[in-house]
């Protein structure tokens, strides 16, 4: 078949349609059969097998409930050939200074770091993290390292000041955190310990706490909504401004682990009230300032000083 005899052809399509339920006799319904074997065969085979069998037959139905449907043709118009597009570059031209500032990939969120004039939060819904593509830059050269400033069986908590690279890369203020331990085996941070040894071959990224998502995110909203509700007490947010790191052992299960998990992030949040003396980085960590440019280019990030 030609391309032009192709293009020149109707498209059809049927629709069924749904016309409802009717009560009819079975003997109006056609059956499936063949003319070398009659009804009053099959009939008649089929009783034998009951009675060989000793079964007895169910009694026909009087009437059964049949559904109705349409087929409906539609005819569309034939289809059409696009047209070829030609792209002139000389209509359109584009200086190198405006090639130079498109960033080179889009960043992970639209959202970008904070600023002198950014407002402290004032919902749960403002509370964020930090920037993605820049604190990957901080893993890397150990700025994340940090000694943690309270541990209870959930968690421990980190906390990076205004001041501090992590600080400055926050996305609100103050802004939260999340990492998750993947060492405490069947929720239980004693089970490393108790399995060592033990030749059982288990894959263990499986059986942590947080290897499914939906335990991730139900923990999470738990403790960003407790977290924003100690963070407004006392002018929290406006004395100490940074980034709150969260790394989670095991998950709540029970109405009293939600319970005690509460009582642990108020208590934690109190030690940083109680915290006296500056909050050291780790000494091997090594802020590079040209890789940090680099990245805040190819992300089309404004750049930090």
């Amino acid at each position: 078949m030609g391309r032009a005899k192709f293009l020149s052809l109707v498209a059809r399509r049927g629709i069924v349609s749904f016309l409802g339920i009717r009560k009819v006799k079975p003997k109006n319904l056609v059956g499936i059969r063949t003319d070398e074997e009659p009804k009053t065969n099959r009939e008649k085979v089929i009783g034998d097998v009951c009675s060989r069998l000793n079964i007895q037959r169910a009694p026909k139905p009087k009437s059964l409930v049949v559904s109705l449907f349409e087929n409906k043709q539609e005819t569309y118009p034939p289809i059409e050939e696009v047209q070829r597009f030609h792209f002139n570059r000389y209509k359109y031209p584009v200086t190198q200074d405006e090639l130079d500032a498109v960033p080179g990939l889009i960043p992970c969120s639209p959202i970008g770091v904070v600023t002198p004039n950014t407002p402290y939060i004032q919902s749960l819904q403002e509370l964020k993290g930090v920037q993605s593509n820049l604190y990957s830059l901080a893993i890397e050269t150990r700025m994340t390292t940090r000694r943690p400033i309270y541990k209870c069986e959930f968690f421990t908590l980190s906390f990076y000041p205004e001041s501090s690279f992590v600080g400055r890369i926050r996305k609100s203020k103050p802004a939260i955190l999340f990492s998750f331990d993947q060492t405490s085996l069947f929720n239980n941070p004693d089970a490393m310990a108790q399995l060592k040894g033990c030749n059982i071959g288990i894959d263990t990224v499986k059986f942590h706490p947080f290897s499914l998502s939906v335990h991730r995110t139900k923990t999470t909203k738990f403790y960003r909504k407790t977290f924003f509700k100690y963070c407004m007490e006392n002018n929290m947010r406006e004395k100490y401004d940074g980034v709150y790191k969260f790394h989670l052992f095991i998950r709540p299960v029970t109405t009293a682990d939600f319970v005690r998990l509460d009582r642990c992030i108020a208590e934690a949040l109190q030690s940083l009230r109680g915290h006296k003396g500056p909050f050291e980085p780790d000494p091997k960590g090594r802020l590079d300032e040209r890789r940090i440019s680099a990245v805040c280019k190819t992300y089309g990030l404004p750049p930090l000083k």
